[in-house]
């Protein structure tokens, strides 16, 4: 991958400075994911590559599949270790507005509130983002 596209993504409305670091370092290494938080910045990125602009959708070819949400994340957790202990630490989540809605007590309700969440995210974003 040419590092001068790379560096176009620093054009691109709703990237801020950290987000172009990140996807930069993700299109430049071909097996790291990248986790992050800012789902405008995934849209963004993905909205770019859409109007087709040639060196974002280049980075996006290379990140296809290698982004990870920050829901995707608290997903994993709630499976593997349960939804209460999760919640319990629920004031650690009250900085993103969708894990603060979603996250409960009750496993079934917080998986499918963050597997709807994620389905619509990935419905944005279609291939930049992880597989489940």
């Amino acid at each position: 991958m040419d590092p001068a596209a790379v560096d176009r993504l620093s054009g691109i409305d709703d990237l801020d400075a950290g987000e172009v670091v990140l996807f930069k370092g993700g299109a430049l290494r071909d097996r790291d994911l990248v986790v992050t938080g800012d789902k405008r910045a995934i849209r963004a990125l993905h909205a770019a590559a859409e109007a087709g602009i040639a060196a974002v959708s280049e980075v996006v070819d290379k990140l296809e599949g290698r982004v990870v949400s920050v829901e995707q994340v608290f997903r994993r957790l709630v499976i593997r270790y349960g939804s209460e202990l999760v919640y319990a630490h629920k004031p650690l989540c009250s900085v993103d507005t969708v894990l603060d809605i979603v996250i409960r007590p009750n496993r079934q309700q917080t998986l499918a509130g963050l597997n709807s969440y994620i389905a619509s995210l990935r419905a944005e974003v279609g291939r930049l983002l992880c597989a489940n």
